[in-house]
């Protein structure tokens, strides 16, 4: 899984089993943080945010599809095809929006753990502690272990 940095660089986010709650899986992140960064993990992935997100891509899909529904059958007289072909359209002309929807439902989830792990103050990629470091001129903190840069909170960085 990647993310892109505060700096706009593609880098890859730490593994699930590195974020795990479970005490035998190795980690950089301390298990009491790691717990509390699971909790608001848990908390975020059915916060108002993710609700509506998943309404207005149900809703557009809806929308999409009942144009499809409508418009297709007038237009599918043109298409000079066999029937197969043209059941075929009619079925998977509805549902072309739904990949590119659960992508960026994926994507938005994927920034929303690199925020959390951010907020708790180790680096999305290595699990490096970032607290006490300096931040650059543009308020970015380096990560010395992988080279990333965090905006972390402001508390953090003193």
């Amino acid at each position: 899984m990647h993310v892109t940095d505060d700096r706009g660089r593609r880098v890859k986010l730490l593994s699930h089993r590195k974020l795990g709650v479970l005490p035998g899986i190795p980690s950089p992140i301390p298990m009491d943080a790691r717990h509390r960064m699971y909790a608001e993990r848990q908390e975020v992935q059915w916060s108002r945010d993710v609700l509506i997100s998943i309404v207005i891509g149900l809703l557009f899909l809806f929308l999409w599809a009942t144009m499809c529904v409508i418009f297709a059958p007038r237009m599918i007289h043109w298409v000079t095809a066999p029937p197969l072909f043209k059941g075929l359209l009619m079925g998977v002309l509805p549902s072309l929006p739904l990949p590119l929807l659960i992508y960026f439902m994926i994507r938005a989830g994927r920034h929303r753990i690199a925020r959390i792990i951010i907020k708790h103050g180790f680096c999305a990629v290595c699990g490096y502690a970032l607290t006490g470091l300096d931040p650059a001129d543009d308020r970015c903190t380096i990560c010395p272990e992988c080279g990333s840069a965090w905006r972390l909170p402001t508390l953090m960085n003193k």
